[in-house]
Parts: C-alpha cells; sequence; structure tokens
C-alpha cells in the first residue's frame, strides 16, 4: 500500500467547513457535521476563527491554518477540532510525531467522535499502521451506525491491503446504511474485480452508473472490460467517456491497453502520446509505449521509451527491470543493467521477476556465484508460497 506523509488529509476540514464546499461521500455527510461540531456561531469570535483555520487547512494554507487554530486553543484547550486541523498542518510540515502528538490530544478530549478516530486512523495509515488504522475505524464505525463513511474508509483499507472478501463485505454492510451511494456501489465492485468476481463487479459498476452516471463510475466499468480482455465493450465505454472528457488521461491510456490487446500497436501508442500531451510528467503512458514496441519487437524504441519513463520517475521498478533484461539479452551496458536490476529489487524485493532478472544479469556478466545464489533466494521464496 502506497502512502505519503504530505499527501494525507486527515481533513476534520471535510466535515465542519461549510458543505457547500465540500466535496461529499453521501447525503448522510451533513449529518456529521452536527456530530462533530456545533452549527456555526457568527456571534461567538473564537468559533469563527476556529471555522477560519479548518478552512486553511481544507486549501492548504498552512501557515494561516497553524497561526489561526492556535489562537484557538490558547484561548481554549478543549477546542479538539483545532488539535486535528494542527495535526494536518503538522503532516503537511513533515513533522508526523507532532502531528500524532496533536491527534492523540484530540482523542483524549473527544475519544467517541468518530470524525476524530477516521481522522486518527487515515494517520495511522500514512504511518503503515495497519491493523491500528483498522481497529480504529471498527470503534467509529460502531460510534456512527446510521453513517457509511467510517465503514467505506475500512472498506477502502481492506483493498488497500489485498483483503478483498472483507473489503467486498464491508462495502455490503456500508450500502445498506446508503444504498444510493454510487461511490459505495464503485468499491465494491472494485472489491469484486480484486477478488474475481468479474460478473458481480460489471452489476455493481453499472449500478454505480445509474446512480450517478459520474466519469469515474464509468471509467471503473471500462477498466473491468479491460481486465477480462473484452476488447469492443472497453474500447466502446472508453471512446464514449473520452468524448465527454477528452483530457481524462488515466481513460487514453486505459483505451491504449485495449487496443494493444486488440494487436493495434499504432493506435495505442497514439493513444498514450495523447496522454502524455495533456501531461508530460505522466510515466505511465511513457512505458506503455515502450511496452507497445518491445511487444513488436522495436527493441530500440522500447529501450528509448523506458529510459524516458526513467526520465520521470527514476524510481519506476517495471522500466528498471525491462531496461535490464534487456541489456542482459544483448550482453550491452551491463554494469548499468546491474544498476537497474538492483534497484528495481530494491524497490520490490519479493518481485519474483525482478528476482529472476537480476540472476540473468549476473550470468550475462559472468558472476554466476551471484547468480546462483539469485536464484536460491526465488526458488525458497516461491517454495515457501
Amino acid at each position: 500500500m502506497k502512502t505519503r506523509n504530505t499527501a494525507v488529509l486527515l481533513m476534520i476540514t471535510a466535515v465542519v467547513v461549510r458543505a457547500d464546499t465540500v466535496k461529499k461521500v453521501t447525503p448522510k455527510r451533513s449529518d456529521e457535521v452536527k456530530q462533530v461540531s456545533p452549527a456555526p456561531n457568527k456571534r461567538d469570535p473564537l468559533d469563527v476563527t476556529l471555522r477560519q483555520g479548518l478552512a486553511a487547512v481544507a486549501r492548504g494554507d498552512a501557515a494561516q491554518a497553524e497561526q489561526l487554530l492556535n489562537e484557538v486553543v490558547a484561548k481554549d484547550p478543549k477546542q479538539a477540532l483545532a488539535y486535528v486541523g494542527l495535526a494536518d498542518v503538522a503532516l503537511r510540515q513533515g513533522k508526523p510525531a507532532l502531528a500524532r502528538t496533536r491527534l492523540e490530544t484530540a482523542l483524549k478530549l473527544q475519544p467517541g467522535n468518530a470524525a476524530i478516530l477516521r481522522s486518527w486512523a487515515r494517520f495511522q495509515i500514512s504511518q503503515r499502521e495497519f491493523s491500528g488504522a483498522e481497529a480504529t475505524l471498527k470503534k467509529a464505525a460502531s460510534a456512527e451506525p446510521n453513517s457509511p463513511d467510517a465503514l467505506q474508509e475500512l472498506g477502502d483499507l481492506y483493498l488497500a491491503t489485498n483483503r478483498p472478501k472483507e473489503a467486498a463485505e464491508t462495502l455490503q454492510r456500508a450500502i445498506t446504511v446508503a444504498p444510493s451511494a454510487s461511490e459505495l456501489h464503485r468499491g465494491l465492485g472494485t472489491a469484486y474485480t480484486a477478488d474475481q468476481n468479474f460478473k458481480q463487479a460489471e452489476v455493481e459498476f453499472k449500478r454505480a452508473i445509474q446512480l450517478n452516471p459520474t466519469d469515474m463510475n464509468k471509467y471503473s466499468l471500462a477498466l473491468l472490460y479491460v481486465e477480462t480482455k473484452q476488447v469492443d465493450p472497453a474500447l466502446k465505454t472508453l471512446s464514449e467517456l473520452l468524448q465527454v472528457s477528452p483530457k481524462f488521461t488515466a481513460a487514453l491510456v486505459s483505451r491504449g491497453n485495449a487496443y494493444m490487446l486488440r494487436g493495434d500497436d499504432q493506435s495505442a501508442i497514439n493513444d498514450y502520446r495523447s496522454a502524455l500531451a495533456i501531461d508530460p510528467k505522466l510515466a505511465e503512458a511513457q512505458f506503455r509505449i515502450g511496452l507497445a514496441n518491445l511487444e513488436k519487437k522495436r527493441i530500440p524504441a522500447a529501450e528509448q521509451a523506458f529510459r524516458a519513463t526513467l526520465a520521470l520517475d527514476p524510481n519506476y521498478a517495471a522500466a528498471l527491470n525491462n531496461l535490464a533484461y534487456l541489456a542482459a539479452e544483448r550482453k550491452a551496458n551491463l554494469n548499468e543493467a546491474l544498476d537497474w536490476a538492483l534497484k528495481a529489487v530494491k524497490l520490490q524485493p519479493n518481485n519474483a521477476g525482478y528476482l529472476d532478472t537480476l540472476a540473468t544479469v549476473y550470468s550475462a556478466r559472468g558472476e554466476n556465484a551471484q547468480a546462483a545464489e539469485v536464484r536460491r533466494k526465488l526458488s525458497g521464496s516461491q517454495q515457501a508460497r
């Protein structure tokens, strides 16, 4: 599961800033505002300052948020929401220890507050404390039985930690609370896809589209079609989506993937290049150009694309691996090949394909003892499974 401290927004602001400025999971989110804090009191200067501080967090103005929220806790140390907002600021500043302390303070003040519990769970996820986050989200779900929010986040956690069956069960529970929330049906479809229950996944994605025909709901159905190699439905769904949202780069890349399934590498490359024209830093599109050329045995063009991928993202493990393997096959650039292979394995140490490439590079270099050692490690890991 990928996490970045600075990208994880605790976002208590999502439940205390005015409802019309917040992206809601379901209409029930408006109830949460009442649970978390009292209605805005324009006559209370401290309440106004609190809300201004939380709004500053929401728009990413860390300096103003910190100033305003510190004013609040200086005047009233029991303002739990202010500590959560300050924790968000600390994460943005790269200070997870301080964020933890502030969140713990908020929890001591309001231990049963579901929104604060969910904020604590998001922090735990950012620190890769997944079992702790699971327990916290279960507690939050118990604290807000009439809201699907904690259940949705728990389902997302199960998905991210490769537990699709538990994700599906949890999201089904959330749907019983909010049956018209399209995001929940999309999440359930994603869980079914991860569990390879493709027929039921299609039902859920179509239900999500019926409830709310958003780009993301349509895109999720298209991804299912690509995953199950249903090329014609995939191309149809993605082309219709791109007519409405021509700058949807993920859809362009996915349509390129669908064209590759059909064997139409030129149309695929055209879509990948279109995505790069919109977002020149989109490493996945550049990598896919490499794969398309590799499939057609255009090795120099493939290598050029993989190198371009690394220029965009030096830690793109699959590009590192592919460059290493191609160099080993040609017995060329073997010093560079070893660097690539070692870095790919460092990034994904349990990837059997990357370990095999590393062994191949060692063999190409004549370093047979090292190659044998890597293969023993690979064999042992496969037997352990």
